[in-house]
């Protein structure tokens, strides 16, 4: 006999609704449950299948869930179980992101802020369901249920934990969170298939990949290896499909050197990503900046300090080897801080080189975190000096890999995420790590992912489609009805000015608008604004815990009945022609509109029959705004913070952020 894969000793069950478990066991015997006293039973299937269903019950624990088959001895006991709050925070990278993450250069400052706010608590506890893309249809997962404490709280998503610390003080029930979340994923590789035939703007592309991968001849093509692929429940096998660091040949190159002549290196803005602004694509790249120290600095030890290198970094002052992190495969290192100590030695003289060899072999590559993680300082004796490094480096390709899966898809004639194996490929994720979690009861869903889909045209187009898609699959398979879903908008974020800029802000925009639409459109969802809280060229915003506590005021508000709580900030609802060349704009949750920044409401625009949008003048009429425009005479359009890197500064009571808006 065996449990579904969170009926884990410290599991944590949704209060007041029906619990379902379910488990394998022989054939068509009776099984029978013990939980908080209560006792059910239901048959098994002539496969061995069962599923029994506890009636509501309240807040409590800890107890022991028994499950047992008396005819052929078989039983299962799972102890510690509390029975509190469930919500599962799903997603890409943004959701992903673990607490020990987001740093100021202390890998623990933001972890031990949460546990001095109460998260060392052990009704606070999280699940991680593991990463797996095998293509296939799973039943399990691997999840283990871990308490919050100063050991695990650091492998936490940070969104998730800051989220649950405020249920639990608000609610003061037990609170768990289910972890189903994978980065730089696509919206249709969470669909299942069956959603995904429905959709007019996914069909045709399924259809054709169901086509090519059924053939035999398919799968004994050269370079699709079944045996090398990670069994069940275990993540990529990077051997498998990608390529480890080839060696270094750029230091043999004299990149490492104050002398050499970089001038026709590329131009790339640090922090940023080597990939999106077109230096490189996975594989090694180099990035060289020169300095100027303070005379007061010369000929003493110094530390660099860098916010991060996704995935290895190998770092050099004037040539001279200073630092190195990461190995292998390790995927442990891409948003680590480093800080490297510069010997005194080094130091004479005012000018010097800084050049980094960063080696990225999946997902991404370049600089992350804050700019102001970037910087040298003295090491023994701070003047409080910081010499900032961030802005403009020279940078240049070492070399490129083409992971093996990528390889082998193009054999194949197959679209870059359209094949066996690959984490994007349409319905992998949902059949691999959400179905074997379905029905297992929750609250709600928090959902922070779209990022991805900005990287094309037709996939941000129809966004919207898929995420209504998403969440009506997602609610017809729990079965427990309209399940909440709050969705964290895109924030604010802008590639450094280039060719590709323009499309990817386009992109960008369409899925942030859509995002509110959907959110809007559905009942019992709720939008999280977060486009104050980007950072400029990071993709991947520091500031987690405000946006759990945004996401925590929504429940609070929408699904827990708070009325007390204002839940968002000014949502748009309607306009309307108040006056000739004039739109009067109606907003929910409107009392106190104003200026987040004590100026002229800004970030508004209007656009008559023609479709050109001009900047408008706002003016605040009680709960309602007036704007206008002298260029337009007969507006009939309006949109705020239509840009990547808005300054609209709308507001109300709560202080929260306008979402963006298209109409």
């Amino acid at each position: 006999m065996r449990l579904a894969s969170l009926f884990t000793d410290g599991a944590v069950l949704q209060r007041g609704c029906s619990l379902a478990v379910w488990g394998w066991c022989a054939p068509r015997v009776l099984v029978e449950g013990k939980l908080a006293g209560v006792k059910i039973a239901a048959p098994s299937s002539w496969q061995g299948e069962f599923l029994l269903r506890f009636p509501p019950m309240e807040a409590g624990g800890p107890y022991e869930l028994a499950v047992s088959a008396e005819a052929s001895g078989e039983e299962c006991r799972v102890t510690d179980v509390l029975i509190g709050e469930v919500w599962l925070a799903g997603g890409q990278s943004n959701m992903e992101y673990p607490l020990q993450t987001f740093t100021q250069g202390d890998p623990l400052a933001q972890t031990e802020e949460y546990l001095r706010q109460g998260g060392d608590d052990p009704f606070l506890r999280l699940a991680e369901v593991a990463q797996q893309s095998l293509g296939t249809v799973e039943q399990t997962v691997s999840v283990e249920w871990k308490c919050s404490n100063a050991k695990n709280a650091p492998a936490f998503t940070a969104v998730g934990a800051w989220f649950a610390l405020q249920l639990r003080k608000h609610l003061q029930v037990p609170v768990g969170i289910v972890s189903c979340n994978w980065g730089g994923t696509h919206i249709h590789s969470w669909i299942s298939h069956e959603k995904l035939l429905q959709l007019p703007c996914c069909r045709a592309e399924l259809l054709e990949l169901e086509n090519r991968i059924g053939s035999p001849d398919f799968w004994r093509m050269p370079g699709l290896d079944l045996k090398r692929q990670p069994p069940s429940g275990a993540k990529l096998n990077f051997a498998a499909v990608t390529s480890p660091d080839s060696g270094n040949q750029g230091v043999e190159r004299g990149w490492a050197r104050p002398d050499f002549n970089d001038s026709d290196w590329a131009s790339m803005q640090v922090p940023g990503s080597w990939m999106e602004q077109r230096v490189n694509g996975l594989g090694a790249t180099w990035c060289r900046r020169h300095v100027t120290i303070p005379v007061e600095w010369e000929g003493k030890p110094l530390i660099l300090h860098l916010g991060g290198v996704d995935k290895h970094d190998t770092t050099y002052f004037d040539g001279m080897q200073v630092g190195a992190t990461g190995t292998g495969f390790e995927q442990c290192h891409w948003a680590e801080t480093r800080h490297y100590v510069i010997p005194k030695e080094l130091t004479r003289g005012r000018e010097h080189l800084v050049a980094v060899r960063g080696f990225s072999f999946f997902f991404g590559g370049g600089f992350t975190g804050l700019s102001e993680e970037y910087f040298l300082e003295l090491a023994d004796e701070a003047d409080g000096r910081k010499l900032p490094l961030a802005g403009r480096w020279l940078a240049h390709a070492e070399y490129t890999i083409v992971p093996k899966v990528l390889t082998f898809a193009r054999n194949a004639g197959l679209p870059r995420d359209a094949h066996p194996f690959n984490f994007n490929a349409m319905h992998c994720l949902f059949d691999g790590m959400v179905r074997p979690v379905i029905p297992f009861p929750i609250r709600g869903v928090l959902w922070y992912q779209g990022e991805t889909d900005t990287n094309y045209e037709n996939y941000s187009k129809d966004y919207g489609l898929k995420l209504q898609a998403l969440i009506e699959d997602w609610r017809f398979r729990w079965g427990m009805g309209e399940l909440p879903f709050l969705i964290v908008q895109l924030a604010n974020y802008r590639l450094p000015t280039s060719s590709e800029s323009t499309k990817f802000e386009q992109n960008w925009l369409a899925i942030q608008n859509q995002q509110r639409l959907v959110a809007q459109r559905l009942p019992n969802c709720a939008l999280c604004t977060v486009t104050d809280l980007g950072e400029e060229h990071e993709i991947h915003p520091h500031d987690k815990r405000s946006v759990a506590i945004r996401l925590a005021r929504l429940a609070f508000h929408y699904v827990y009945g708070d009325k007390s709580i204002v839940p968002e900030g000014p949502r748009f609802r309607s306009s309307h022609t108040d006056a000739e060349g004039c739109l009067r704009l109606f907003f929910d949750w409107s009392d106190n509109l104003h200026a987040s920044d004590d100026q002229p409401i800004r970030g508004f625009e209007i656009a008559g029959p023609d479709g050109h949008f001009v900047s408008a003048n706002v003016f605040i009429d009680g709960n309602t705004l007036l704007v206008s425009a002298e260029s337009v005479p007969n507006p009939q359009r309006v949109r705020y913070n239509w840009a990547c890197w808005p300054n609209g500064n709308l507001t109300n009571d709560t202080g929260l952020p306008a979402p963006t808006i298209s109409e």
